[in-house]
């Protein structure tokens, strides 16, 4: 059984075209997701949608997604406050940024 993983709240949305582009509050969820990964919206209301992501897009050079753009919504299907969680990820996990690597191997130096 898969048991879904919380990913971020939705704290704002805007159309863009065919799709609609939800943005996140950027948590630490700690979850590896990207384009194509099975998402489960859940509303305020208990409503519960899934939909895979058309786009993931990051805030560089954070790890973290800013936001997840789907189509075939509107703002009026995913309102404020609701929650965006990983259903599946049936992939390989995603390697960090060189830009982490050269900064975790700048830390290890200073200590």
């Amino acid at each position: 059984m898969i048991v879904p993983k919380f990913l971020f709240n939705v704290v704002e949305t805007y159309e863009s075209g065919l799709y609609l582009v939800v943005l996140s509050d950027l948590p630490e969820s700690g979850a590896d997701y990207r384009h194509g990964d099975l998402l489960e919206l859940r509303k305020p209301n208990g409503t519960i949608v899934q939909s895979v992501s058309e786009g993931v897009f990051y805030d560089p050079p954070a790890e973290r997604a800013l936001s997840v753009a789907f189509k075939g919504f509107t703002k009026v299907d995913v309102p404020i406050g609701s929650q965006v969680w990983l259903v599946d990820s049936d992939r390989a996990p995603r390697k960090p940024s060189r830009h982490y690597e050269v900064k975790d191997a700048l830390t290890k130096e200073n200590i």
